[in-house]
């Protein structure tokens, strides 16, 4: 068989090389010499991104170190020796533009610089290999003082620096800057291209955060997040947001925000959105696009383009802004009013809903004519009948609000009021025309139930994705929500949605589905203390042809032939947890912690 090196064009061999992954790319090089030479001019661009995990990788792969070279631009590195890793990765002239450091093991002392004449830790040093390429840099898990001071100076080209700690550590980040060589270090007070900026456990905003907001001007993204349980490590003020928008003039997105696992979800989806916008802008910007104002993006409906030139040019103003916590009505209503014609985003976790009312109620002709997305978690402290939450955030915004995130933590009062609250918050939010993504909680229990939802099926006809936890709905509303016409996920989760709910209630409610030929794409249903979903219920689920993933936890009724009938012939993804009537060895199923 003649080698298909010699008779094919390069670009043809390119293309059947892209097919490979990395690992068959090697062992194609121990076929002969000449494919060893050949075969990695031909595989660049199966090379772009170099994901390295083992410690031994470079002892034992020498062919590997073939396909090394000025096209190897995106690095991930989990090893004990990072430092010898980088400066291999050097020396065959790769490129590194992003690079991801994921658990570096050092010493604590080496990281540090305190003294005049300290030599510059060889970590630093190998990362100063990259100074004139590398513009996005991650180190996550890290277990020991970082230099947030030294990393700005040794990597002039930075545009995007995200440092991660794990959960317990307990220590705040260092910076040089605290220390006495900062009257030493030359670079201490250059400016820095950091346009987004992620950290998480941190502490001590004013020493050792704020230091580094004051270096980056053309900073526009700021993620700070922490996984504690009691605020005095990180009391996300609304005075640090002003600090923050006083020390970064060009700052328009922020989340300060303290989060527990449930969240954990929302602030990475969070994180990956927000790189992708700020690549976006530094793109559009190397396009000669600098003058053009990143405000633009969200003229729809504005009056005019000038209009928001004149916007930004008077005022620093926020399109996101996510905090926790805390607040001062002044400071908040302050903050808001700057950016009323350019908020976007509102994210308030750990409400206190005393305060938030006193704002609105306060301020009640504050109207975001670009607000699209309000989240209110841990709304806590709630009593009496929160009509000021539909009268001062839903009626003003009816005609623009796509995601609504309401989660309560307390709710309190007799019956007939909670019943009076669910069923006005249903019909409040069955007037928000465009809605696209309705999340509701109650974290306690609730006694009543939603007996109104037929007003979202008739109005809300842009709804695409649902959630309700512990919030108990009956046979009926299980069908209307089936009317939606372009619902592609449902979530229906906690031991208050399934109380009342019935197994003739979910095979109608999977009836309807297939005769509407809905776009439903994934169910995901936690069935504790219910047996309403069974053998029975998943042999009608089937028949819904655009479901794709199904997934059941807490279940004690379903078993291995409804589970093997579902998946049939199209082998659709199913998802089970605490299922115990469904053998752990079968293999239609993806079992899930």
């Amino acid at each position: 068989m003649s080698d298909f090196t010699y008779i094919l064009p390069p670009e043809i061999i390119t293309k059947v090389l892209f097919y490979l992954d990395q690992k068959s790319c090697v062992e194609c090089t121990r076929v002969c010499r000449r494919w060893f030479s050949s075969i990695p001019k031909y595989a660049t661009p199966l090379w772009n991104q170099l994901n390295i995990s083992l410690d031994s990788w470079w002892k034992v792969n020498t062919p590997l170190l073939q396909f090394l070279g000025p096209h190897v631009k995106n690095v991930s590195i989990v090893s004990k020796e990072t430092g010898f890793i980088l400066q291999r990765l050097k020396r065959h002239d790769c490129n590194i533009q992003f690079l991801v450091i994921v658990d570096p093991i050092y010493s604590s002392p080496f990281l540090r610089d305190h003294t005049k004449n300290v030599t510059m830790h060889p970590f630093y040093a190998s990362l100063e290999l990259f100074a004139n390429t590398l513009t996005e840099l991650t180190i996550d898990c890290q277990q020991y003082h970082i230099s947030l001071t030294t990393l700005l100076d040794t990597l002039p080209l930075l545009t995007h620096l995200t440092v991660k700690y794990g959960a317990s550590y307990i220590e705040p980040i260092y910076t040089v800057s605290d220390n006495n060589n900062n009257n030493n270090n030359s670079n201490s007070n250059r400016k820095s291209k950091i346009v987004f900026l992620c950290l998480d456990n941190t502490s001590h905003f004013s020493t050792l955060i704020h230091p580094i907001l004051l270096r980056c001007p053309e900073l526009k993204f700021l993620l700070l997040s922490n996984f504690r349980n009691e605020f005095k490590y990180f009391p996300m003020y609304m005075d640090q947001i002003q600090t923050t928008i006083q020390s970064c003039p060009s700052i328009q997105y922020i989340s300060m925000r303290k989060i527990d696992m449930r969240f954990w979800t929302h602030v990475k989806n969070l994180e990956k959105r927000w790189i992708c916008m700020s690549r976006k802008m530094i793109i559009d910007k190397n396009k000669n696009n600098s003058n053009k104002n990143f405000i633009q993006a969200i003229e729809k409906g504005s009056n005019t383009k000038h209009e928001w030139e004149l916007i930004d040019k008077k005022e620093k103003t926020l399109r996101e802004l996510e905090f926790s916590g805390i607040i001062h009505h002044e400071q908040l209503f302050s903050i808001l009013k700057k950016s009323q014609h350019t908020l976007e985003h509102l994210h308030y976790s750990f409400v206190n809903a005393e305060q938030l009312q006193y704002t609105i109620e306060q301020n009640p002709l504050l109207h975001f004519p670009h607000l699209k997305s309000i989240e209110l978690t841990t709304l806590d402290n709630l009593t009496g009948k929160p009509t000021w939450i539909f009268k001062g955030l839903f009626d003003m915004h009816q005609q623009q609000l796509e995601h609504l995130y309401l989660d309560f933590k307390t709710l309190e009062g007799s019956d007939p009021i909670l019943q009076q609250v669910i069923n006005n918050m249903i019909e409040a939010i069955s007037k928000l025309k465009k809605l696209q993504y309705l999340f509701l909680e109650f974290q306690n229990q609730c006694t009543v139930y939603c007996d109104n939802l037929d007003l979202l099926s008739s109005n809300n006809t842009e709804l695409r994705d649902v959630t309700f936890i512990n919030i108990p709905i009956l046979d009926q509303g299980l069908m209307e929500l089936s009317k939606l016409p372009q619902l592609c996920m449902l979530e229906l989760r906690g031991y208050n949605v399934h109380r009342l709910l019935t197994e003739d209630g979910f095979i109608a409610f999977a009836n309807k589905l297939k005769e509407l030929n809905s776009p439903l794409e994934l169910l995901d249903l936690n069935c504790d203390h219910t047996s309403a979903v069974t053998d029975t219920v998943l042999k009608h689920l089937c028949q819904v042809e655009s479901l794709k993933t199904l997934r059941i936890s807490a279940n004690h009724d379903i078993t291995d032939e409804g589970v093997n009938i579902y998946f049939g012939a199209k082998k659709r993804r199913i998802e089970l947890s605490c299922c115990n009537l469904v053998s752990q060895n079968n293999s239609n199923v993806l079992f899930i912690q």
